[in-house]
């Protein structure tokens, strides 16, 4: 009978992949960036976009097939919608993440509904000597500082970000091996 246990745990395990953690959150050197998005929803806010980077292994030669799920406060974000994925090697649009053959030494996602005042915009924006939030026009998007030197100077804003329980979902075939990979945000 133990021996019959000890197999059905064994095979359960099998089927449900490894949970081995596979990718590294890194903090990144990608800008922070705003997005004045003026429209009568959120005439007093602008949307700051928040590089989010993953180092993917050495041996990403061998990934057959990867999909991500992005969860904000126990929600799952919709891809194009809510945020974006990027390749970190180029800074281009990925819009299949799960169709590429070549994948790229970091990924990083931009979550695109993170709003915050004009008001703490224009503290933000003072401190690295960009423009005022009135001078952005409505859809521009300005580059604020890499994400790494705004953690440092905005430590407030990261504590804030580490209260919520956001998280990332990868699920990556390498050969014919299925790993699972959960991630809660460090930010």
């Amino acid at each position: 009978m133990e021996k019959i246990i000890t197999i059905g745990v064994f095979l359960i395990l099998l089927s449900c992949g490894s949970n081995t953690e596979y990718l590294k959150e890194v903090n990144s050197e990608k800008m922070v960036k705003m997005v004045n998005e003026s429209s009568a929803n959120n005439s007093d806010s602008l949307n700051i976009l928040i590089p989010l980077e993953f180092q993917l292994p050495s041996d990403r030669a061998k990934i057959k097939r990867m999909q991500l799920y992005y969860m904000v406060d126990g929600k799952i974000q919709n891809q194009i919608d809510d945020y974006v994925v990027m390749n970190g090697e180029t800074d281009r649009t990925i819009y299949g993440i799960e169709e590429l053959k070549i994948y790229p030494k970091s990924i990083y996602l931009l979550q695109r509904n993170f709003f915050i005042s004009k008001e703490y915009g224009n503290r933000i924006l003072k401190k690295y000597n960009k423009k005022n939030v009135a001078d952005i026009q409505s859809g521009d998007t300005i580059n604020v500082t890499s994400y790494q030197q705004f953690r440092k100077d905005f430590p407030e804003f990261v504590q804030v970000l580490r209260k919520k329980t956001d998280s990332v979902f990868f699920r990556i075939n390498i050969d014919k091996e299925l790993i699972r990979d959960e991630k809660k945000i460090k930010w």
